[in-house]
């Protein structure tokens, strides 16, 4: 991180005071165990510490919530000891709980097949922190604030699914990152593509995430230099 960085990627707001610095992406995806053993470099960006502090509890509630579905991957399984450990020693109990209610073998009294279980997720939490993320590479790549409002579209999907299942389906806004360049320093933990599309005078935006080496989160969003008269209108700008 430069020293000249003085703005908080979060609010966009000048660091006077208050000042700290996020992890992009978050510490706790790498395990404590993988980090012993990496010793990992990771990226961090210039905010406020109460801007940092407010996506916290969203964050522990992410990890938490997906560690069921990347415990079978190599930095998967150190995210997955973290938490059973914590869980172990009295700590985030009540999350913990929380998710393992999250399961359901008899939604609404629907009876399922005998292989199959419903979990449920607060999708507003997770998106908040994929949005957090992204935000960050945003930042990272252009050294621009992307706002926390800006309108977004998002879909999920399991990358390391069979892809002979019938199930399997990438989804359609991901297509375009298929010939992108992956980026990320520890792509087994998290990587990431990205691209730009412009079509007449809207620029759009195209991200891929992958956590874990297991889920898959792609995001459409209108760039900040934008010149659409959505855009125009909506930040009050001028032709």
């Amino acid at each position: 991180m430069s020293d000249h960085v003085t703005t908080c990627y979060l609010c966009g707001k000048q660091i006077n005071k208050d000042g700290n610095e996020d992890h992009v992406p978050p510490k706790q995806f790498f395990g404590k165990e993988l980090r012993k053993q990496h010793n990992p470099d990771l990226e961090k960006l210039p905010t406020h510490r109460t801007c940092n502090s407010s996506y916290q509890l969203d964050e522990d509630y992410f990890v938490t919530t997906l560690m069921p579905f990347i415990s079978e991957s190599y930095s998967g399984r150190s995210v997955y000891n973290d938490v059973k450990r914590r869980f172990d020693e009295g700590k985030k109990v009540g999350l913990v709980r929380k998710v393992y209610e999250e399961f359901d073998s008899n939604p609404s009294g629907l009876i399922l097949p005998a292989d199959k279980i419903l979990k449920r997720f607060e999708g507003q939490r997770i998106r908040r922190i994929v949005w957090k993320i992204t935000r960050g590479l945003y930042f990272l790549e252009n050294n621009l604030v992307l706002p926390e409002k800006t309108k977004y579209i998002i879909e999920y999907a399991l990358p390391n699914s069979d892809p002979t299942n019938p199930e399997y389906e990438l989804p359609k806004i991901f297509l375009p990152l298929l010939e992108s360049t992956t980026y990320g320093k520890y792509p087994d933990v998290f990587g990431y593509r990205y691209i730009k599309h412009k079509h007449e005078d809207t620029t759009w935006n195209i991200w891929g995430l992958v956590f874990w080496d297991r889920i898959l989160t792609t995001l459409l969003f209108h760039d900040v230099s934008c010149k659409c008269q959505v855009c125009i209108l909506k930040n009050g700008k001028k032709n």
